[in-house]
């Protein structure tokens, strides 16, 4: 903090680079809406980790004790939910991957700068 009476000092760096990307604004609601495929990807790994703590506790048991069907329910359908929430967090990743790199194309040469050496 500059004491009273000191100007403060200022130190000026340029980075190395700035790009700069125009998108739409339909391009723009688009990765907007993609902002979730982090919630899929949550619940498909939750959902395989339910189903396989059930799937280990079928194949685990006795085989002397009958195994609950709801638990064979349980375990089937976690594994089953939990690869279909993987499958759509993957198209919707692959799909917001696709297109930023489809924005990332459109930069075209550098813009010198008038202030640039």
């Amino acid at each position: 903090m500059a004491g009273k009476g000191q100007q403060p000092h200022v130190r000026w760096g340029n980075p190395p680079g700035v790009d700069i990307h125009q998108i739409s604004d339909e391009e723009l609601s688009t990765l907007e809406s993609c902002g979730s495929h982090g919630w899929y990807e949550t619940a498909g790994f939750s959902l395989l980790s339910i189903g396989s703590s059930f799937l280990y506790s079928v194949f685990g048991s006795d085989p002397k004790c009958s195994v609950s069907p709801i638990t064979s329910v349980v375990a089937t359908a976690g594994i089953v939910g939990g690869l279909v929430m993987l499958f759509v967090w993957f198209r919707s990743w692959k799909s917001s991957k696709t297109l930023a790199k489809e924005i990332r194309s459109r930069i075209t040469a550098p813009i010198r700068s008038p202030w640039s050496p």
